[in-house]
C-alpha cells in the first residue's frame, strides 16, 4: 500500500539517527514511517530533505513489531520506494493535522509523572505497554509555551489550558538552534504568529529508564 504522509515530527536520537513521524490525511492518523523497519540515519534525512512540511510518499512493508504505545503508529516502509516533495502547510488552519483538546486526552488519560513542582508536572510518562497513541499535538497560544535550559538541557514549559508540563525538547530544529546559540537562538525559531501547533510524543523506554515512555516536545509549528 502506498502512503502519503505530511511530515510533522523530526526528532533526534542517539548515533546520528532520527525519528520521523507525520500525518496520514487519507486515514486520519499519525504514522511513524520506519525505512527498512528502522530509524532514519542522517544521510537519508539529508538525501530526501526530510523536515516538517515534507510530503513523504512510500510503500508500507509488512507489519511492525514491538510494544505499545509505539506500535500504534510504527509502520515499516520500503526504503527504495521513498519519494518526497516540499510543502508549506497552514499548521493552525482547518487543514492542519488533528490536534487534541489536551495532552492528557491525547494519551487516553494514561499520563503519569514523577513529581509536581510549582504547579508544573515533571518527568511525565506513559507506562510501556499502554495501548494509546505515542504521537499527538495540541494548539496553544504563544504565551503558553516557553523554552529554558535547566541542568544544561533544552526544555519547554507547556500549558495546554488543563495542566502545565515541563518536557524535554527532542525536535531537531530546536535542538540544533539551541546548540548553535543557546535558548535565545532556539526561541527565535518559534513561529511568528499568536497560535502554535505543538507536537508531543513519547520516547521509547530503554535500559536506563525501563517501562517508562517519557513525554517530549517533538516540534513547535
Amino acid at each position: 500500500m502506498r502512503m502519503e504522509i505530511l511530515v510533522t515530527d523530526v526528532t533526534e536520537m542517539s548515533g546520528n539517527n532520527y525519528c520521523v513521524a507525520g500525518w496520514d490525511a487519507t486515514n486520519k492518523r499519525m504514522v511513524r514511517p520506519l525505512p527498512g523497519g528502522g530509524h532514519w540515519p542522517q544521510a537519508l534525512i539529508a538525501k530526501h530533505r526530510i523536515q516538517p512540511g515534507t510530503v513523504l510518499k512510500a510503500i508500507a512493508m509488512g507489519a511492525a513489531t514491538g510494544a505499545f504505545p509505539h506500535l500504534t503508529e510504527d509502520t515499516p516502509i520500503d526504503l527504495a520506494s521513498i519519494g518526497t516533495t516540499q510543502s508549506t502547510p497552514d499548521w493552525v488552519g482547518t487543514t492542519a493535522p488533528e490536534v487534541s483538546p489536551s495532552i492528557s486526552e491525547a494519551f487516553s488519560n494514561s499520563l503519569k509523572w514523577n513529581k509536581v513542582f510549582g504547579g508544573v508536572h515533571q518527568g511525565v510518562y506513559v507506562p510501556t505497554g499502554t495501548q494509546c497513541s505515542s504521537l499527538a499535538a495540541v494548539k496553544v497560544g504563544k504565551a503558553n509555551i516557553s523554552l529554558s535550559q535547566p541542568f544544561g538541557k533544552l526544555v519547554a514549559i507547556l500549558d495546554d489550558g488543563a495542566a502545565r508540563y515541563q518536557l524535554s525538547v527532542s525536535s531537531h530544529i530546536y535542538k540544533k538552534g539551541w546548540r548553535d546559540g543557546g535558548v535565545a537562538k532556539a526561541t527565535s525559531l518559534l513561529p511568528n504568529r499568536t497560535r502554535f501547533h505543538v507536537r508531543v510524543g513519547l520516547a521509547r523506554d530503554f535500559e536506563g529508564q525501563p517501562n517508562r515512555c517519557y513525554l517530549m516536545v517533538n516540534g513547535i509549528l
